[in-house]
């Protein structure tokens, strides 16, 4: 059922809609499920990825359909086309830029004509988690120990993230007067603010080479993923690492969304929120955690970089990152139109309500840390891996998950 800011209150919507321009920092991923196998849905040649159209090839195929199955099942269709002489051009869906350097290929959301977009709902979990962050500040949930405890733990053991992460939303995110405590989402501030979808065009699309970096017991190593209990799983070689091959949208100073985001008024009467929501109050909350949340990575990577000397080019386009916050934030006084950075998608680190708040720079903090991380770590922080993003050359490069949002 579609509720509605009338259906609930019975007086109609005050909508004020901002337009934004959307692109990405660093390269965004927010996934749509879809896992591509090399040699059956896609092959790689040269610096491209191509998407194939298997429905073309099986119809050109017709005379020899026991040779191309067999192709299929072995997964070498790039030597089936090469061997057949068949021009690869006719069974290309789509060509990405970038090398696959792994098996499989990881989708972003698309539209239903196949264009790259960031939904409105994941941008405006972004959002929820700069807000939750803002409040849990300013209502100072850390120097209330009794209180904090009293959310994250049930009879002195610690609660179910869900169950946690409810509560603490609750208790931040929900008017105490409003009488409609517990109702969340159709009553929580998130009901006044409503980013819509940022869709890009069909051909911004590139493949992303990303390796983890992992906090051991004694040092930074690459992770090997999917291997036996018994077998080694961290490496100082990156070639041993695996590479997490993801097609997202572009890089690229031309690439970008237009979008909007909507305040509704009546919502905020309706919940009787006593504070200001406007776009900047998001940018504000948006800004303010993202510099927490660069210092916090700023962290990490200089001491991982200690272990793995490539990861100094993280840290530098780390100071990039951050910079261009403390500029954002500076211009924002001047101007009526404001600007922000946030992180958002698939590698963009602990970013669920229960996690956003949770910075080194509070030891009480990292109490609900300990919720969720696992015991007998001597000296790792939750989280302890970091996804990197690859050069074309295969070097560490940057981080995932940056988002510039610019009010126009």
């Amino acid at each position: 059922m579609n509720i509605t800011t009338e259906s609930l209150t019975g007086i109609k919507s005050k909508v004020n809609a901002f337009t934004f321009e959307v692109y990405p920092f660093t390269p965004v991923f927010v996934g749509s499920g879809d896992k591509l196998i090399r040699n059956l849905d896609f092959i790689t040649q040269g610096k491209s990825t191509y998407l194939l159209d298997l429905h073309k090839l099986f119809s050109h195929e017709i005379d020899n359909l026991a040779g191309l199955e067999q192709a299929i099942t072995k997964q070498n269709l790039n030597a089936y086309i090469a061997k057949r002489n068949l021009k690869l051009a006719n069974f290309v869906k789509r060509t990405l830029v970038g090398h696959c350097e792994g098996n499989e290929l990881f989708m972003n959301v698309l539209t239903g004509t196949g264009d790259p977009m960031y939904p409105g709902s994941s941008v405006k979990g972004s959002l929820k988690s700069a807000v939750f962050h803002h409040y849990f500040v300013k209502k100072n949930i850390a120097g209330n120990r009794g209180r904090y405890r009293q959310l994250i733990t049930q009879n002195g053991r610690p609660k179910n993230d869900k169950y946690a992460s409810q509560d603490l939303q609750n208790e931040l995110l929900v008017n105490n007067t409003s009488g409609k405590r517990g109702l969340n989402p159709n009553y929580d501030i998130g009901r006044v603010f409503r980013p819509a979808d940022c869709v890009f065009g069909s051909g911004e699309m590139e493949v992303f080479n990303v390796a983890v970096v992992n906090e051991t017991r004694n040092s930074f190593m690459w992770k090997k993923l999917g291997v036996g209990r018994n077998q080694e799983s961290n490496f100082r070689d990156l070639r041993e690492a695996t590479k997490i091959a993801l097609a997202g949208v572009r890089l690229g100073e031309d690439v970008f969304a237009q979008s909007t985001i909507s305040i509704d008024q009546s919502a905020k009467e309706a919940i009787n929120w006593p504070d200001d929501i406007s776009v900047r109050m998001l940018a504000e909350c948006c800004n303010k955690l993202s510099l927490e949340l660069i210092e916090e990575d700023l962290v990490y990577f200089e001491d991982a970089a200690k272990d793995i000397p490539s990861l100094n080019k993280v840290v530098e386009e780390l100071e990039t990152i951050q910079d261009e916050i403390k500029a954002v934030m500076e211009d924002n006084k001047g101007k009526d139109n404001v600007a922000w950075l946030q992180r958002m998608g698939w590698g963009s680190g602990w970013l669920s309500m229960t996690g956003a708040h949770a910075t080194d720079k509070n030891e009480l903090l990292n109490e609900l840390r300990a919720v969720y991380t696992r015991l007998g770590r001597e000296r790792a922080e939750f989280p302890k891996s970091r996804k990197v993003v690859l050069s074309r050359t295969g070097q560490p490069q940057t981080v995932m998950g940056w988002l510039m949002v610019e009010q126009k």
